[in-house]
Formats: structure tokens, C-alpha cells, sequence
């Protein structure tokens, strides 16, 4: 290993549970990624992913391909993926509740427009509704999703790890959340 970097919270200043770490050669890396995906430890199983540099995503050699993390251009729209699940909801304003709350947290970072939590059909599959189980939020600025996003990514909500990506911002305006 040539680096070990603990990326903490800039508000608080406390451990987000994301570690980069460099190596010294490519061999040593893919030896490293490879051994550690998805190794268990006490209840928390570890996210590998392979960085061509700290804070920009590469593609993985173990087949495993980050487009929608290399293809990621800034918006003021952000999407937030694995924060709901159907059995944590059992009330249809339990959704407003959610907005409310996503929508409390994001204004840290900057004006938040609009926040969009997508609701299940009231009879149907749940999981035929695009978006279902995530949160969409619209910033006033680029630069406030940029840093919600970078403050945000792989938080644990609700025992889940989060992830948050851009999302452009005539989708959300036509309702358009896949």
C-alpha cells in the first residue's frame, strides 16, 4: 500500500465509513479489490470499487462496469437509491413525511426546490412504479447537488447504504424516474 485516506464528514468531522486507498502497483490493487468485495465483517459487508483517481470512478477489472457512476455529469437534480423500502411505508403520507425529512437534511447543502418520493399504485405491484424507493431531489444551484452528493454517498439510512447520483433535471420536470 502507498496511501490510506479515512474520508470523514466536513460538518461533523466523523468517520462516513468510506476508505481510499492507493497502491503501489496495478497488480497489488486488483489483488486487493478482488479479495475484499464482498467480505463480511460483524454485520457490514464491504463495497470495493477501483478509482483511477480519489473521488472519480473507474471501471472494475472483476467485470463489473460503473457506467452510471463514470457517466454522472453534474446537475442540480440528484437521485438517492436505497432509501425506502415498501414495508417502512404504511400510509401513503408516510411519503410527504419522507420529502419532508430528505428535504430538511439536503437544505445543508443548499436551496432545495423540490423533493420527489415516488409512490407505489394503491392497488398493483408496489414495484412496477418507476423511481420506486428513491428520492429525488432538485437543487436551486449545481454546485449545492455536487456537495449533497458528495456528503451523502454511501450513507447508511435505515440499516441500508445509500447511493446518490446525478439525475437530469427534464426527467424529474416530466416525471420521468427511471
Amino acid at each position: 500500500m502507498k496511501t490510506i485516506e479515512l474520508v470523514l464528514d466536513p460538518v461533523s468531522n466523523t468517520f462516513k465509513g468510506t476508505v481510499n486507498v492507493e497502491f503501489q502497483t496495478e497488480a497489488e490493487a486488483k489483488r486487493a479489490h478482488s479479495s475484499m468485495m464482498g467480505l463480511k465483517i460483524e454485520d457490514c459487508v464491504l463495497f470495493v470499487k477501483k478509482l483511477t483517481s480519489i473521488g472519480q470512478a473507474g471501471m472494475s477489472d472483476c467485470g463489473e462496469v460503473f457506467k452510471q457512476l463514470i457517466d454522472d455529469k453534474p446537475t442540480k437534480c440528484l437521485c438517492i437509491k436505497n432509501i425506502v423500502e415498501i414495508d417502512e411505508i404504511e400510509e401513503r403520507i408516510d411519503y410527504k413525511e419522507l420529502e419532508y425529512d430528505v428535504q430538511d437534511e439536503m437544505e445543508r447543502y443548499g436551496r432545495v426546490m423540490n423533493v420527489v418520493c415516488p409512490r407505489p399504485p394503491v392497488f398493483g405491484d408496489p414495484y412496477s412504479t418507476p423511481g420506486f424507493g428513491k428520492v429525488f431531489i432538485l437543487f436551486s444551484t449545481t454546485d449545492a447537488a455536487t456537495q449533497a452528493k458528495a456528503n451523502i454517498l454511501k450513507r447508511q439510512f435505515n440499516g441500508r447504504t445509500c447511493d446518490a447520483l446525478f439525475f437530469p433535471e427534464e426527467k424529474l420536470a416530466k416525471n420521468q424516474y427511471d
